[in-house]
């Protein structure tokens, strides 16, 4: 047997010799290369099971899908903060909607952000920890620039190392 053709195979995975049958909800059973009939067998089975189909052909879109996070003057948000939302929709059903607050820095050109989970922290404080962190960055950013640096952020029209139009350095 050469060359395994995954995506023909869904819940089957192979390392080295060994097939993995791995059904969502059921504990995964492994088979030597040589028994793929029956490693197709029992994941049929377990699929009808399920109420999965097998034949489904997998995507990425299928289990997981992201949404860019935003920020806009109509949500009141602080400048370089924004929501985040990630839907996911497991190959087993369902849809679950994940909530951040994300915050970003860019400074000379280079953006750098962090994400805070509005799941696990709640609004409130995820929103003050991304501020805080924003804050943060700021100045660490700010005490590290060099003096040339400072003289091309004067030069291009900055007021004290920060852009009046998007509170950035």
């Amino acid at each position: 047997m050469g060359d395994f053709p995954m995506q023909q195979f869904r819940f089957i995975q192979r390392t080295g010799n060994t097939l993995m049958v791995r059904v969502t909800g059921f504990p995964q059973k492994n088979f030597h290369i040589s028994r793929i009939d029956e490693a197709i067998a029992h994941r049929d089975s377990l699929c009808c099971e399920a109420g999965l189909d097998p034949n489904k052909p997998f995507t990425y879109k299928n289990s997981r899908t992201h949404t860019k996070p935003y920020a806009s003057k109509s949500n009141g948000l602080p400048i370089g903060i924004g929501i985040g939302y990630t839907k996911r929709e497991p190959v087993s059903g369902g849809t679950k909607v994940y909530t951040c607050i994300r915050a970003g820095v860019t400074i000379l050109g280079k953006t750098t952000y962090k994400s805070f989970s509005v799941d696990r922290l709640g609004y409130e404080v995820a929103l003050k920890m991304a501020i805080d962190w924003r804050e943060q960055q700021l100045e660490n950013k700010k005490s590290q620039l060099t003096d040339r640096q400072r003289q091309r952020l004067q030069i291009a029209g900055c007021k004290e190392g920060f852009n009046i139009k998007n509170d950035s350095l």
